[in-house]
């Protein structure tokens, strides 16, 4: 909620004398900005109370007062002057000091945004847990039109209660950080979907998305002994599907099943995956490479496989600086792979490059999770005795791979091909398919 400092007028009138830039030149907000603010504020002659029975009083263009400060009211050159004395005295001090203090320069039309967000929301977005603030800090350049609006669209609960104003000026504001349109007409169209995550765990209740697009992406909240059967839509009665085009703001309610439902069209029951796929599925592990499919025969990435063991582990958020230039910031993987760097679970393929897209191979696999176990502090013994012979292409694994190899296969995590005439194989260089890292992580994690 707004943070303001009770002002009276006669302190205010002398403000009036001073210009909204500052003496030192740092910056600040333009005439833009003090009218977006404005036309979303409202102007009230006289004080009023919000919420109602809060005590809380406000005059103008939402500043705050003392009850009963203005018995006569108060005309809008003066409400205007107070909305600059806030912005003036505190908002703009706060903003500069957080971008000062992460090297971080702004466009006039992002500060106007972001001076906004402040007047509305006070400044706890630059120092709490709002993603706002970390895209902010990490450079807005290093992250999608779609993900600005959502982190956006998020700061807007009054309390524990969402209102549907603050996710419309969310959006605004961030139709002006983006694209420098003031009026919201001029440039991409956003909605929203709230939702009401019935008894589940999300982290959020507000997500925005652009508008005569296909949503791609929908939230799963989760309930301890159900599974996730989608959103039921209120304004329609159907259920949401990522394929749906946004074209209007919506409300939802998630819906539960206590029998697990695979969404993707390419795992069939009977199939030898179903299971593991069912498996990664219901516990989260692996994700489809779409809403629908989950392509069982498609080759696993490094970035694919990291991210899985990233989220085996909780999904951590870390603090180290990542090495490899080809690993941006905001990337679905991104955070993963800087977990794991961190661990020295997976180097990268030069000291600068990580190489997210290259494919990985069984062997590898194998290694990384074998040093994914140690890091577990999981039990890695095994007869060092036996070898495996047993198979006609053990001389092939890599040196580097040979005891994690033996170790995988003595526990039972990853099993070997029998030809027509009987024999045995690992294939240790073939690449791994996606079927077969779920299978392998589910051995995994039942040992």
């Amino acid at each position: 909620m707004k943070k303001f400092v009770t002002v009276f007028l006669i302190a205010v009138t002398a403000a009036l004398l001073c210009s909204a830039a500052l003496a030192d030149g740092a910056a600040t907000y333009s005439d833009k900005a003090v009218k977006f603010i404005e036309s979303f504020e409202g102007y009230s002659q006289m004080q009023y109370e919000n919420p109602v029975g809060s005590g809380n009083y406000y005059i103008g263009y939402g500043s705050a007062c003392q009850k009963d400060a203005y018995p006569e009211g108060i005309t809008q050159a003066d409400a205007e002057a107070l909305l600059k004395n806030y912005l003036d005295s505190t908002a703009v001090t706060e903003l500069n000091s957080f971008l000062s203090a992460n090297s971080v320069t702004l466009s006039q039309q992002q500060y106007d945004a972001l001076i906004s967000l402040s007047y509305n929301m006070g400044g706890s977005w630059m120092t709490g847990g709002y993603r706002i603030g970390s895209y902010v800090k990490a450079g807005l350049s290093n992250y999608t039109d779609e993900q600005i609006v959502d982190a956006m669209g998020v700061i807007s609960h009054q309390g524990s209660s969402i209102v549907e104003g603050l996710i419309n000026r969310r959006i605004r504001e961030a139709q002006i950080l983006l694209y420098g349109d003031y009026t919201g007409q001029n440039c991409p169209q956003y909605s929203w979907l709230v939702v009401d995550r019935n008894g589940g765990t999300l982290e959020n209740d507000v997500f925005c998305f652009a508008k005569d697009t296909a949503y791609g992406f929908l939230p799963e909240p989760t309930l301890e002994g159900m599974y996730f059967a989608g959103w039921s839509v209120k304004e329609t009665g159907a259920i949401l599907k990522a394929s749906d085009t946004v074209n209007r703001n919506l409300h939802a309610t998630a819906t539960w099943s206590d029998k697990l439902v695979l969404p993707y069209t390419d795992v069939k029951s009977g199939d030898w995956y179903y299971d593991a796929v069912s498996y990664c599925y219901a516990q989260r592990l692996m994700s489809g490479t779409t809403t629908t499919t989950f392509a069982p025969g498609a080759n696993m990435t490094r970035a694919m496989l990291v991210t899985v063991l990233w989220t085996m582990n909780g999904a951590p958020t870390v603090n180290y600086a990542m090495p490899f230039a080809d690993v941006k910031d905001g990337e679905w993987y991104s955070e993963a792979i800087r977990w794991a760097a961190s661990n020295n679970i997976v180097g990268g393929k030069s000291a600068t490059s990580f190489d997210p897209k290259g494919y990985v191979t069984r062997e590898q696999m194998v290694a990384i999770l074998y040093k994914y176990a140690v890091m577990q502090g999981k039990n890695v013994d095994f007869d060092e005795s036996q070898n495996l012979s047993a198979y006609a292409d053990a001389s092939s694994i890599a040196p580097y791979a040979q005891t994690q190899m033996l170790w995988a296969a003595q526990m039972g995590i990853i099993g070997g091909y029998t030809d027509q005439q009987g024999v045995k194989t690992i294939k240790p260089q073939n690449t791994a398919t996606r079927a077969q890292v779920a299978q392998i992580i589910k051995n995994y994690t039942m040992t």
